[in-house]
C-alpha cells in the first residue's frame, strides 16, 4: 500500500526499513494453485529475513516445457532488470519526482499508478518490467536462484522427459525439485507419520490413482487431513505447514531425495530449496529472531 499522508509528513513516525532482499528464489511449477499458494506463504513467513521467494504465475495448464521455459523468460527478464539499475540510479539524480518514486518503492510501498505512468514515461524501457521491479528487486547480495518443481506422475511425464528437464536445469544452473509421486505427498509429510504406512499404503502412494474428479490418492489424503482445497490460504498454512517443516524434512530424509531414485521410488527434495540458501523455515520465521 502507498504510505499515507501522515506517514509523509508526521517527522514522528518512524520511517519504514529500507527494502532489503539479499536473496531472490524464483519457482516454476506445475501446479498452478497448491505450489503458487504454498510457496507464496513461505514467502510471508520469510518477511524481514532478506529472502523472497516469488513462485512464476501461469495458466491453466503448465507442462514440463512450460516449466522450464518460464524459467527461461525469467532469468533474461532479471539480467534486463540489472542492467537498467544504474541508468534508474543515475535518472534519480536528476529528477526529484522520479527519485521519490524509487525511493517509495524500495521502501516497500507499492507506486500510485500516476507514479508509475511517470516512471514509465521517463524510462520507457522501464515498461519491461511492468510495475518497476528493476530498482525494487535489484538490492539483493547473493543472487538468484532457480527451481523447476516437478511431479513423477508417470500417467504424464515419462522418464525420457524428465531426465530432458535434468538436463536443461543442468545446463542453465537452474535446481530441478523432483517429488515422487506429486508435491501434495511433500505436504502429507508435514502431517502424516511415515512409520505409520505400511506396504501395502506405500504402494497406493505410489500408485497414486485417480479416485475422484478432483484428487488423486495422495492428494485425497492430505484433503481429508489439512482440510483445505487447492489453494492454501496463510492460515492454513501456518496451522498446517510452517511448524510442522522440521518433520517433514526429517521425514523425507528417510525416501528417495536423489534424481535417479526419485525416478522410481517415494519422496520428494523440496527442501532442497531451503537447504541451498541456508535457511530453516519453522527457525527462521520464529518471532525476535
Amino acid at each position: 500500500m502507498i504510505s499515507s499522508v501522515r506517514e509523509r509528513t508526521d517527522p514522528n513516525v518512524p520511517k519504514p526499513e529500507p527494502y532489503r532482499v539479499n536473496i531472490l528464489i524464483y519457482i516454476s511449477s506445475e501446479g498452478r494453485r497448491t505450489e503458487t499458494s504454498y510457496f507464496k506463504n513461505v514467502s510471508k513467513a520469510l518477511a524481514g529475513s532478506g529472502i523472497v521467494i516469488k513462485p512464476i504465475e501461469k495458466g491453466d495448464k503448465c507442462g514440463l516445457n512450460d516449466v522450464i521455459n518460464e524459467l527461461l523468460k525469467k532469468e533474461q527478464q532479471r539480467k534486463r532488470s540489472k542492467a537498467l539499475l544504474p541508468a534508474i540510479e543515475e535518472k534519480a539524480k536528476s529528477d526529484s519526482k522520479f527519485q521519490r518514486c524509487f525511493d517509495n518503492l524500495r521502501t516497500g510501498h507499492t507506486l500510485s499508478q500516476a507514479d508509475q505512468e511517470y516512471v514509465e514515461k521517463m524510462m520507457p524501457e522501464l515498461r519491461i518490467e511492468g510495475d518497476f521491479q528493476a530498482a525494487k528487486e535489484s538490492g539483493y547480495s547473493d543472487g538468484d536462484y532457480y527451481f523447476a518443481v516437478v511431479d513423477r506422475d508417470k500417467e504424464t511425464h515419462t522418464e525420457k522427459d524428465l531426465r530432458n528437464c535434468q538436463k536443461i536445469c543442468h545446463d542453465h544452473q537452474y535446481h530441478l525439485c523432483l517429488t515422487n509421486p506429486c508435491f501434495e505427498f511433500y505436504l502429507l509429510m508435514h502431517l502424516e507419520d511415515l512409520n505409520s504406512y505400511d506396504e501395502a499404503t506405500l504402494a497406493q502412494i505410489k500408485e497414486n490413482k485417480r479416485v475422484s474428479s478432483h484428487h488423486s490418492f495422495v492428494s485425497n489424503q492430505l484433503s481429508q487431513l489439512a482440510h483445505h482445497a487447492k489453494n492454501i490460504t496463510e492460515r492454513t498454512f501456518r496451522q498446517n505447514y510452517l511448524d510442522n517443516y522440521p518433520k517433514a524434512k526429517k521425514q523425507l530424509s528417510q525416501l528417495a531425495s536423489d534424481f535417479e531414485r526419485l525416478l522410481n521410488d517415494i519422496g520428494s527434495n523440496v527442501p532442497t530449496i531451503f537447504d541451498t540458501v541456508g535457511i530453516d523455515i519453522a527457525q527462521t520465521t520464529k518471532p525476535n529472531q
